[in-house]
């Protein structure tokens, strides 16, 4: 994908300031509010902003979440994107705390564009995510574990790029034609 970073100004947020995306549905089994919680605990470690590119039920009721909480100015519902790929070259990390997930796109278009991802270890993020070398898989509702793995890479910026690169070329050896893709 050729497309370039976005200007933080537009969506807000200062350049300085680390971006955590997530893209797809707004749906109980995406898990948003565990990543709600976790983000709260990133929060209180360091500035951030946490994107949520999608649409779907629950996007009334994480409204609310994120007005109780006082995370209006941190956490932003974006509504449905045509600017995903832009979205991913302007984020710092992915992040996708699913409860399920069967091929999970999102993960893979996150990984082909070279974002360090934060996903719950559970089948179908496990198939493309390999956990240290690709990426980092965290068990399934700990929010603390996924704070963690969030600030971590937020605070080593040499091994979120590593994994970066190794989910790139994992998206071009085992889904894509190397020449028919460029990063």
């Amino acid at each position: 994908e050729d497309a370039g970073p976005l200007d933080r100004a537009t969506l807000g947020i200062h350049d300085d300031d680390p971006i955590l995306l997530w893209t797809g549905r707004l749906d109980p089994v995406k898990n948003i509010e565990m990543l709600i919680n976790a983000f709260e605990t990133v929060l209180h470690r360091q500035p951030a902003h946490l994107l949520l590119a999608g649409d779907g039920p629950l996007r009334l009721k994480l409204e609310a979440e994120i007005r109780k909480r006082e995370l209006n100015e941190r956490v932003k519902l974006l509504g449905i994107r045509d600017d995903v790929p832009a979205l991913l070259k302007t984020a710092n990390v992915f992040v996708f705390p699913s409860h399920t997930e069967g091929l999970p796109n999102a993960v893979l278009e996150a990984l082909a564009g070279g974002l360090p991802v934060v996903a719950s270890d559970v089948p179908g993020n496990r198939d493309v995510i390999e956990h240290e070398r690709t990426g980092l898989l965290v068990p399934l509702g700990n929010s603390d574990r996924f704070a963690d793995s969030i600030v971590t890479l937020l605070n080593n910026s040499s091994y979120a790029s590593d994994l970066a690169g190794a989910g790139v070329e994992s998206i071009r050896a085992r889904f894509l034609q190397a020449d028919n893709f460029a990063a």
